[in-house]
């Protein structure tokens, strides 16, 4: 009787943050799974819900924060062909509850300025908090109660939940008006913030803010959840005035005198605790004159944004305390010059996953380059900044013989990398000369520097910057704030480790993947998961928030910029039980039915009705299932594509067909030097070409130019169910042909199960020039795959 007691009220403790409107059976069962997958107990959360209930509403400004988050979860979201689900974390089902929705709005504010610790702190100190007494008659050692520290264990959680799948998925109130952005900008301690906002919010008077400098924390909570009519004014002059819909009370906020920054920007001179930093800070009732505070209290300038920010705007911890503007803006310039050097590197698709990279000078018109596999150019190499900047090509010295290629640590990782590039020698020994470190005084390793070095500093900039650029290519908008110091040396160690790989000629798709989605997300794997055989890691969930490559959508196109591009879309995988899961795919299933080859219909490549039969749409249907199954990793699923068509079934790796893709070339010409002997028309009849008899042209036969004898077997046309059934290994030399292929989803699962180079050829381009781009030195395995703009039909020619 007594666990039916505790389940009921644990029930009534979650419908407390629901409101009417909302699925009410499942927010109060994500709510239940929360509570146990973080351990909190119900008389904890009851408390906490009951000592935080209603202490602000926000206004309209701060609610329109609920209507984004409403838009996002209205979406039916797709993330490259995986279903996504509704996010119910506690923290954005906060945000619709009139109770406690100002703990997501606090949040939303406070995280402009301040980190998460901040922000808990400051929901504890309103919870606890005496607003009947004046403050200077408060007890200020709440933090070392019992209660308070009950308090804080639930609220942190609460406060991590409404960081992660709201303001790190993007939805925040952290912008001052355009008339305040001009003003230099001080925070508050959040004992002064909790009392602030508490009294303004419990009193209905008019009242007025004293102080001497511009306390923007403070001001942008007040924006968002102070109701009736709020000014503001700097040495004399308003700049700021707002009225909301509902209140009349009015709230003037007066700010003594203009700062410029020239005086607080320095923190020795705030840690001096001289007098004149002080602030008097007077909070009264403008017509009574009653004071609620009136305390002096030390002004910091010291700011921590944990939003979503720019890209480049990004810089590793320490880098801007101790390296001079003049070295960080060498490092800028070198990983310019870096990041145009990568992108013009030519690349050949090695095995899926993989590629080798040509590092001699040599120039192949028609190589793909790294520039072709990115979905967009970096912001870093932007035209106007390079020719302002007049920057020279990067020297590339390779790696010496006998250096390991591959590695697991970082055991010489970062001098191989240095010792490539002359110009990032040149900048370490500079900075070495300044730096008092022991390695940098002994001419010491750079592998075995430490934080705080010059040289360590420097490099770990340089790769922060060359890391932002990859995830910009990859299409990624902005990056997380919710980087925490150790994961910024993660995120080093990897992006090292991937540039390792390039100077010794390899790339990992699935390091490069990792790296745009570390800083979509703001969490870096401390393991590398799924770097193994058995398949590759595709998608990534942290949060409310989903990456997922963009390739993973079989039923769309997919080209080659598709390769180094990825989607970041809002909502959960489905059944997923943590915070951040990993997905990999798995391999393909063999070939191999029992269907006899003597079924197969089989051409002469000079046959007549050859291009007739190849010609012919084969419209059996094919379906496509997505399905995440568990692993023995924690926070690990493996995806398993499972193709279906007529009596076969495939699981279908797309990490094949991305591969199929890169190794493919498109033929679009109309014109050429072969003469079509026949016409084939759109159901599949052919017509005579006598274009070239009327005007007198003796060129030859389409078939005339090819080699006969090189393809003298008999030519196999496969319909889709038989290729799905048998296409796998076989036997060197021996061409394949399908049928017209009526989707793109088809098209893909060609590639995909034929595991081969291919020449993709547009209708109207002869057969012959086709059969002539095959190109024996690439590969054993070329492949031809004909298509159909009009109605996007193609047909799929095969050697192996």
């Amino acid at each position: 009787m007594s666990t039916v007691g505790s389940i009921m009220n644990l029930t009534s403790s979650a419908l407390d943050l629901i409101n009417s409107t909302n699925p009410v059976h499942r927010i109060a069962h994500n709510i239940v799974g929360w509570l146990c997958r973080e351990g909190i107990g119900e008389s904890d959360f009851q408390y906490c819900i009951d000592r935080c209930r209603g202490l602000a509403y926000p206004n309209e400004t701060g609610l329109q924060i609920r209507e984004d988050i409403a838009k996002s979860q209205d979406k039916a979201a797709r993330a490259g062909g995986l279903q996504l689900v509704t996010s119910g974390a506690i923290g954005r089902w906060m945000a619709f509850t009139q109770e406690h929705a100002y703990m997501v709005t606090t949040i939303a504010t406070v995280t402009k300025f301040h980190d998460l610790d901040f922000a808990t702190t400051l929901l504890c100190e309103m919870a606890m908090t005496d607003v009947g007494r004046p403050y200077n008659e408060l007890s200020h050692s709440v933090s070392y109660t019992v209660d308070y520290a009950r308090l804080q264990g639930v609220v942190s959680k609460i406060a991590d939940s409404i960081y992660l799948n709201v303001v790190n998925a993007g939805h925040a109130l952290g912008n001052l008006p355009e008339e305040l952005q001009s003003l230099h900008v001080h925070v508050l301690p959040p004992q002064f913030v909790a009392f602030i906002t508490l009294q303004i919010s419990r009193y209905s008077k008019d009242m007025m803010l004293l102080c001497d400098f511009f306390y923007a924390d403070l001001a942008l909570w007040l924006l968002v959840h102070f109701q009736g009519v709020i000014t503001l004014s700097v040495a004399g002059e308003q700049l700021f005035r707002k009225q909301s819909r509902c209140g009349n009370q009015q709230l003037k906020i007066v700010v003594r005198k203009a700062c410029d920054g020239a005086t607080c920007e320095t923190p020795e001179q705030i840690e001096m605790c001289d007098d004149t930093f002080y602030d008097s800070i007077q909070l009264c009732d403008m017509l009574r004159g009653f004071h609620f505070i009136a305390e002096r209290v030390l002004p910091s300038t010291k700011i921590t944004n944990i939003q979503r920010q720019s890209l480049y705007s990004v810089m590793f911890p320490g880098a801007t305390d101790l390296l001079k503007y003049d070295e960080l803006s060498d490092i800028k310039k070198l990983a310019h010059r870096l990041v145009a050097w990568i992108l013009d590197l030519q690349l050949n698709p090695d095995r899926p996953g993989w590629f080798k990279v040509e590092l001699s000078e040599s120039i192949h018109e028609n190589q793909m380059r790294f520039s072709d596999v990115f979905c967009r150019w970096p912001g870093i190499l932007n035209p106007k900044v390079l020719q302002k900047q007049k920057l020279k090509p990067l020297i590339f010295e390779p790696p010496e013989v006998g250096e390991v290629e591959v590695v697991n640590s970082t055991c010489d990782l970062y001098d191989t990398f240095v010792s490539c590039f002359p110009s990032l020698r040149d900048l370490m020994d500079q900075l070495s000369s300044r730096c008092k470190c022991r390695e940098c005084r002994t001419e010491g390793s750079i592998n075995n520097s430490k934080a705080g070095c010059l040289r360590w500093l420097a490099l770990s900039q340089l790769l922060m910057l060359v890391g932002v650029a990859i995830a910009d290519g990859f299409g990624v908008d902005d990056i997380s704030g919710a980087f925490k110091p150790s994961d910024f040396t993660l995120l080093r160690n990897l992006i090292s480790t991937v540039l390792y790989h390039l100077v010794n000629g390899t790339i990992n798709w699935e390091g490069w993947f990792v790296i745009a989605s570390s800083i979509a997300l703001g969490f870096v794997p401390s393991n590398q998961l799924g770097q193994d055989t058995k398949g590759h890691l595709v998608a990534v969930q942290h949060g409310s928030l989903v990456v997922t490559a963009q390739w993973l959508d079989l039923s769309r196109r997919l080209r080659k910029n598709h390769c180094c591009a990825l989607e970041v879309i809002e909502g959960q995988l489905s059944g997923a039980q943590r915070n951040t899961m990993f997905v990999r795919t798995k391999l393909n299933t063999q070939g191999g039915s029992s269907q006899k080859r003597e079924l197969f219909q089989t051409f002469n490549l000079v046959d007549n009705n050859f291009l007739e039969e190849v010609s012919r749409e084969d419209l059996c249907e094919c379906s496509l299932v997505y399905c995440l199954t568990g692993s023995t990793e924690p926070g690990l699923v493996n995806l398993v594509i499972l193709v279906s068509s007529g009596s076969s079934e495939r699981i279908l790796n797309p990490t094949d067909v991305l591969h199929g893709v890169l190794r493919s070339r498109y033929i679009s010409k109309v014109e050429c030097n072969h003469r079509p002997a026949r016409d084939v028309g759109a159901k599949g009849e052919t017509k005579k070409d006598t274009k070239g008899i009327e005007n007198g042209d003796n060129s030859s036969d389409e078939w005339e130019d090819v080699d006969e004898n090189e393809h003298d077997d008999a030519m196999t046309v496969w319909t889709f169910e038989q290729l799905m059934a048998r296409w796998g290994p076989f036997r060197p030399g021996e061409i394949l042909f399908t049928k017209c292929l009526d989707t793109e989803l088809k098209l893909n699962v060609a590639l995909g199960l034929g595991r081969c180079q291919a020449v993709i050829r547009e209708t109207k381009c002869c057969m012959a020039c086709a059969l002539e781009s095959l190109d024996p030195e690439r590969g054993k395995s070329p492949c031809v795959i004909s298509f159909q703009i009009d109605d996007k039909s193609c047909i799929v020619t095969t050697k192996l």
